[in-house]
């Protein structure tokens, strides 16, 4: 019996020392500008941070068993190659691969695991990074910049130059990027914090949050909201289910949404502002608006100087009140039409600061109100329409 537990003392413990952390350390000389390549065909992790010395220092640490996976290590004439496959059967424990790589802050990166997160920090070169199953966190780089991920989050923080992101599943995060670059997700949130880059941003599945931000792009998102604040971006902004809030966007742009409210605090220049299911309000627009919601009110103040810029307006809705507010001196060819139909629970109205003639104003019943008249020049086009509610052509 004693011989029989000695013997299953032994065995456990030569299995337990196959399967301990094993770890590898090993240095490579490489001049910058070269080229770091990593496939890891076993998953794990790869974490690279630039340092001042010309050689890549790589540590590699794994509990897998020392039959279950192969490095390979091959120095070329520009750079160095690691390469990681795992034998047998695959169905076993991941193996808590890691690689924790050093290189000269400048040199290029093309990197791949099948199961693991991509840490990459002060390099300067062009990445291009794919990971089947976790997050890609990129700090202080310079570049030309690709990356993917099948199954996680992706942060940016302080890079900048070029480049393409997407995630299957995961949230999005940018904070101090700069250049061009498109994003997108099938599944998460998108934020975008004091940046400076023109691109697109896109998601099927999340929320967009804009801070701070410059540039020339497209937000969009096909089931979530879309805010934006103290940011001066040019661009088109469309959500299919959810609402849009801007802070400012004085340089206009449209603004389109299927399913909710748009709420815009300042604009400048042009702006095109469509719901299908929602309110819409301008607290301050210095330009000229085509504004249309097919189940809501339209609330429009126009600000500035009435004498610049174009001030043509165009306001539509399907079943809502519309108020618009002009500055006093305006010149403008005014056009209203208010129609009532027989569902109609009130006596609907024109309501006008400016002088106007109206038709059909009188009597009850479904009917439809029309209002013209004109100031000035009329250089400006001013056109209401309605169906069951007021409008209100006000002074501001």
């Amino acid at each position: 019996m004693k011989l029989m537990n000695s013997f299953f003392l032994v065995f456990t413990f030569l299995i337990c020392s196959l399967a301990q952390a094993q770890e590898i350390k090993k240095e490579f000389k490489v001049n910058a500008g070269g080229q770091l390549d990593v496939d890891s065909d076993a998953g794990g992790s790869i974490s690279i941070t630039g340092w001042e010395k010309s050689s890549i220092s790589v540590e590699i640490s794994h509990d897998y068993n020392v039959n279950e996976i192969d490095f390979n290590f091959k120095e070329t004439a520009n750079g160095l190659v690691i390469t990681s496959r795992r034998n047998g059967n695959r169905n076993y424990h991941n193996g808590n691969l890691k690689f924790v790589i050093k290189v000269p802050s400048k040199l290029d990166l093309e990197l791949k695991t099948s199961g693991g997160t991509l840490n990459i920090s002060k390099v300067a070169g062009d990445l291009d990074g794919r990971t089947s199953g976790g997050s890609i966190n990129l700090n202080e780089l310079s570049g030309d910049i690709n990356c993917k991920t099948s199954g996680g989050n992706i942060s940016l923080k302080s890079v900048d130059g070029e480049g393409d992101l997407s995630t299957s599943g995961g949230n999005i995060n940018i904070f101090g990027l700069k250049g061009e670059f498109d994003f997108s997700t099938s599944g998460g949130n998108i934020s975008i914090s004091d940046a400076e880059f023109n691109g697109d941003a896109r998601t099927s599945g999340g929320n967009i949050k804009v801070t701070g931000t410059k540039g020339k792009m497209d937000l969009a998102t096909s089931g979530g909201n879309i805010s934006m604040s103290k940011s001066e971006i040019e661009g088109d902004v469309r959500t299919s289910g959810g609402n849009i809030s801007i802070s400012s966007a004085p340089n206009g742009g449209s603004f389109v949404t299927s399913g909710g409210n748009i709420s815009i605090s300042k604009a400048g220049k042009f702006i095109v502002v469509k719901t299908s299911g929602g309110n819409i309000s301008v607290k301050e627009l210095d330009g000229g608006v085509e504004a249309k919601t097919s189940g809501g009110n339209i609330n429009i103040i126009m600000t500035g100087d009435p004498k610049v810029g174009d001030r043509n307006a165009e306001l539509a809705s399907s079943g809502g009140s519309i108020t618009l507010l002009v500055p006093e001196g305006m010149d403008m060819d005014i056009d209203i039409e208010l129609e009532i139909t027989r569902r109609a629970n009130k006596n609907y109205k024109i309501i006008s600061d400016f002088p106007i003639t109206k038709n059909n104003d009188g009597g009850t019943g479904e009917r439809t109100i029309t209002g013209v008249g004109k100031t000035g020049s009329g250089k400006n086009k001013i056109k209401l329409r309605t169906v069951n509610g007021d409008i209100y052509l006000k002074k501001a």
